[in-house]
């Protein structure tokens, strides 16, 4: 595994960040069958990630990332090969205003996966909003998102938590949510 990050602040406001991941890993199974021969499972993974923040004031920012990861698995002597290519973009703004936080989020998810003879793609796009509010003991965070996957259709998710701090030290949180999550095409 090798792993790189290097980060520029530019100005007092702008900030850029790049990431580059690459793992390799060949694992070794005991031969069965008629050939006898010990299976390989080889797999490589790389990821790659390019992030841009900016911090407008202490009660704004605002951070535009973008990553992909590449996924390539094969097996010796049996022949099997299958890439996935997962891919992230989002645009995240948050404002403090007191006690209160809002933050809105736009984000596109790609995945590939090349398997042969299939050859299939698909997306998603999705939109959050959160509120969150911290006063004396209470806290409070709300969050809605809507999903519209190319395969799946749209599904709209949300949840609400409140913690309150009886003691100090002590605090007792409830907590109620929804989820919607489409399997990668790999799985």
């Amino acid at each position: 595994t090798a792993n790189a990050r290097l980060g520029l602040q530019i100005s007092g406001i702008h900030r850029l960040e790049a990431g580059l991941t690459h793992t390799r890993m060949d694992a070794q199974y005991d031969g069965f069958g008629t050939k006898g021969l010990d299976e390989h499972g080889n797999n490589r993974l790389t990821t790659a990630s390019l992030a841009w923040t900016a911090a407008w004031s202490e009660a704004q920012d605002t951070r535009l990332s973008f990553s992909r990861s590449r996924t390539r698995y094969e097996t010796t002597p049996d022949p099997y090969r299958t890439t996935t290519t997962l891919s992230d973009l989002l645009l995240q703004h948050n404002l403090r205003l007191g006690a209160h936080r809002l933050s809105l989020g736009l984000e596109r998810r790609g995945d590939a996966l090349v398997n042969d003879p299939i050859d299939r793609s698909r997306h998603q796009d999705g939109l959050a909003l959160g509120y969150g509010y911290t006063g004396g003991p209470h806290t409070l965070q709300v969050n809605l998102r809507h999903d519209r996957d190319s395969e799946f259709g749209g599904q709209t998710t949300g949840g609400v938590a409140y913690g309150y701090g009886f003691a100090p030290g002590w605090r007792v949180t409830g907590a109620v949510g929804t989820a919607f999550r489409v399997p990668m095409l790999y799985q």
